[in-house]
């Protein structure tokens, strides 16, 4: 074809569609298509409509000449390869452009076919994929999927995909939430809603965005987490024994501790009343050689009063002792809270005095002047502390005693909420916190190696420190950004 050749186009139409691909005549003036083949009216009508900006071809001077056109079709940019031929139809200048792209059949069967490839691919895999469109809709599905969601391929595709599971994402809990959660991507966990035997007990994921199709199109790897869930909840049932035994030890030994101490006070209280009660028995009628001297009704009532005052005394030291264990295993609520952890070492302060007072040991409490509040279990927490604590004056007991002092301080110290416990004792060797239980005769049961787990399972740190004469025992929690040592 040249130039200067006059065609008409109701001549070559029948010819250019009979052509394999896509030809259309283009208005060089207009910038604009004037008439196209069945196959460049299918390819064009997917592209989008400012294709025709981005197709400025010049004046071949009649020869074949390359050209590029810059189209968009469904978001994805596209790059397609052109000839242009000068043509004059019908007495007009035209372009005569021919390209080859592959039409919506050929787009289908190689879809089809990516796939079965993928099919095959998933069932030498223990993922299956899933696609899905932004609203949760199952556009496509692995043979793997529907294995593991037990359900046939018309169940699941063309429904949402929270018809069949509940997606959670972390603390995004709904499709919706999940996707918000998204950065880029998404592990999510999902339960089925009716399983069956051949179904996993729990199922994971990974979702993520189709990159040509960001908007679009999503992409769900599902895989079969039920041996890691598993183990984690064996976990946390070793956790929640081992703080279940912690808890028992706690009462076990304020109970020993109270029954112990309760002793004094109430022995001491029955003698004041003997006291009141022989003070105002009346005097014998007929006094004897051996009869005691009789006392004025002054000093009867002065005796009284005296073994009165002394027993309400008693007594009110014993109301402090019960008191305290009230007050200290009354938060027998495992939930974490924030606290001072001044307000702690007070609350087991009147148990540590009373393992003191045994052994003579002085007990020195250098007290934080300002709040020290962490995130913690209180009882838990308060229960490391007396462990330490009587594992201190324990070791002080054996020592002269001159040097029987321990002491406790409080800080707030580096983000940090801090505690420990200094003794003058003989130190120790190896780990003391290998042993899960403690050793001792009269030891609280819960061990320094409970207690390690107590404070790291609350991201706090423990220690044992060796000191030039003596030893220090001590942890730290985290800080929190309230002061007010909430109770």
């Amino acid at each position: 074809m040249v130039s200067d050749s006059n065609l008409h186009l109701d001549g070559i139409a029948g010819i250019l569609d009979q052509l394999h691909g896509a030809a259309l005549l283009w208005d060089p003036e207009a910038s604009e298509p004037v008439w196209m083949n069945r196959g460049a009216a299918e390819v064009t009508a997917e592209w989008d409509p400012d294709w025709r900006r981005h197709f400025l071809p010049e004046s071949t001077g009649g020869s074949d000449t390359p050209a590029t056109i810059q189209a968009k079709a469904h978001g994805v940019d596209r790059s397609v390869r052109a000839r242009c031929v000068d043509l004059d139809v019908d007495g007009e200048p035209r372009l005569l452009i021919h390209f080859d792209m592959p039409t919506r059949r050929t787009v289908e069967d190689e879809l089809t076919l990516t796939a079965t490839y993928v099919e095959a691919l998933s069932r030498h895999t223990a993922a299956g994929l899933l696609v899905l469109t932004a609203d949760g809709v199952v556009l496509h599905a692995t043979a793997r999927v529907l294995e593991q969601f037990d359900l046939t391929r018309g169940e699941l595709v063309g429904r949402p995909i929270t018809d069949h599971a509940a997606v959670t994402a972390g603390d995004a809990d709904g499709w919706s939430s999940v996707l918000e959660a998204m950065d880029p991507i998404a592990t999510v966990q999902l339960a089925l809603k009716t399983p069956s035997p051949r179904t996993p007990e729990f199922l994971g994921g990974t979702l993520e965005r189709v990159p040509q199709r960001p908007d679009h199109e999503l992409l769900l790897s599902v895989y079969d987490i039920s041996d890691r869930v598993r183990r984690e909840q064996q976990r946390s049932r070793d956790a929640e024994h081992q703080n279940y035994l912690a808890r028992y030890n706690v009462m076990g030994d304020l109970a020993m501790a109270v029954a112990h101490e309760l002793g004094q006070p109430l022995t001491a209280a029955r003698n004041f009343l003997a006291v009141t009660r022989s003070a105002m028995s009346p005097p014998p009628e007929s006094p004897s050689a051996i009869s005691p001297p009789s006392i004025s009704e002054t000093d009867r009532a002065d005796t009284a009063l005296y073994g009165l005052d002394g027993a309400d005394r008693q007594i009110d030291r014993a109301a402090s002792i019960i008191t305290s264990m009230r007050r200290f295993v009354g938060h027998v609520d495992h939930a974490q809270e924030e606290i001072d952890l001044n307000v702690i070492v007070e609350e087991c302060l009147c148990f540590i005095g009373l393992r003191a007072e045994d052994s003579s040991v002085t007990v020195e409490f250098d007290r934080a002047a300002e709040p020290v509040p962490v995130r913690c279990e209180r009882v838990l927490t308060g229960q490391v502390i007396l462990n330490l604590c009587f594992n201190a004056v324990d070791e002080m007991a054996a020592s002269p005693e001159p040097v029987r002092t321990i002491g406790l301080r409080t800080r707030s110290e580096g983000g940090l909420g801090i505690f420990a416990v200094e003794d003058r004792g003989r130190g120790f060797t190896g780990d003391p916190f290998t042993d899960p239980f403690t050793s001792k005769d009269n030891g609280s049961g819960i061990g320094l190696a409970l207690s390690c787990r107590i404070i790291t399972r609350q991201d706090g740190e423990i220690w044992a420190k060796r000191l030039a004469v003596g030893s220090e025992f001590g942890f730290a929690l985290p800080a929190v950004p309230d002061p007010a040592g909430r109770r």
